[in-house]
């Protein structure tokens, strides 16, 4: 008889004495992991011992790449482990792969059983807004040749990119580029150009009705995304939030892509990668884009695009 296995996506509720939630070394030995099961024909499902990972939390989703399985747990975390029973132990390297500092939620991995395709693994994810909540751009998973499992930019949304945008380039440390209205920024702005992967500190600044918000990688020492408050191109206003995707050591010209938006409520949203990869999607606070942007560090625009989503 053929079994399949699957996982409760909410946490585990306390069974006192029941091994199937038990967490060997955890606090508290039955109420840990991620809920685990199996069945014979998709209806009628036994429990089995939980295969991790050893903290209290959720499943976000799970997907099979290569010998490896991937586990999304605990808001959007990173675990692996060497079959769908696990045990599922925290990736080395980008473990906190999509998680919940700039808004997102609900970070879903999507395999070969959804998308038919082996070599095809998505991401959704679902982005808050003040009092809001958008769907946020699908993403596709991929594992780097060093290992690493990366979110990065799916191809079918270059759908996205609609009419271009000219754009006249002021003398820093002006804004730079064409000015749209708020109206206009309800569906999206498309930015995009180069950085030179050998300055420290490089990226974009997009103008904010509060001042202004930066999205840079920061090649030495760490190779990590920095975003937060830059009220003007040059100096963070307080210490961004750094998020580190094991690029260090990443040198040459890359390509970066900035997609912005502004939510009904007042709320602005970004997604920025470099060459592909995605830092974390972001919701600023209480504020929105105006249009405004300009290149920090040894970066260039290079265009600008409406995007061709609802006006909402």
């Amino acid at each position: 008889m053929l079994l399949n296995s699957g996982y409760w996506t909410a946490t585990p509720t306390p069974q006192a004495g029941n091994p199937a939630y038990g967490c060997a070394g955890s606090r508290n030995k039955d109420f840990c992991g991620a809920g685990f099961g199996e069945s014979a024909d998709g209806l009628h499902w036994k429990t089995l011992p939980t295969p991790g990972p050893n903290i209290q939390a959720e499943v976000g989703g799970l997907a099979q790449i290569g010998n490896t399985t991937y586990m999304t747990f605990n808001a959007g975390h990173l675990f692996k482990a060497p079959g769908p029973s696990g045990p599922f132990t925290a990736a080395e390297k980008n473990y906190n792969f999509m998680t919940q500092e700039g808004g997102l939620a609900f970070a879903r991995l999507w395999g070969e059983l959804y998308t038919g395709d082996p070599a095809l693994v998505l991401l959704t994810h679902q982005q808050v807004a003040g009092p809001t909540v958008y769907m946020g751009l699908v993403k596709q998973v991929l594992e780097g040749d060093d290992g690493v499992l990366r979110a990065a930019w799916w191809p079918e949304n270059d759908v996205l990119k609609a009419d271009p945008l000219s754009i006249t380039l002021a003398a820093a440390p002006s804004p730079a580029g064409t000015m749209t209205t708020p109206a206009e920024l309800g569906s999206g702005l498309w930015l995009e150009g180069t950085l030179n992967l050998t300055s420290s500190h490089t990226g974009i600044w997009l103008e904010t009705t509060n001042g202004g918000f930066a999205l840079t990688l920061e090649v030495n020492p760490t190779g990590s995304f920095a975003l937060g408050l830059m009220s003007s191109p040059g100096k963070w206003d307080k210490a961004p939030l750094r998020v580190d995707r094991a690029m260090a050591g990443v040198l040459g010209v890359g390509q970066w892509k900035a997609l912005l938006r502004n939510s009904r409520d007042g709320y602005g949203m970004v997604e920025f990668y470099v060459d592909g990869v995605l830092s974390l999607p972001w919701t600023i606070g209480k504020a929105t884009f105006t249009g405004g942007f300009a290149p920090v560090g040894n970066a260039t625009v290079i265009g600008a695009h409406r995007l061709s989503l609802p006006n909402v």
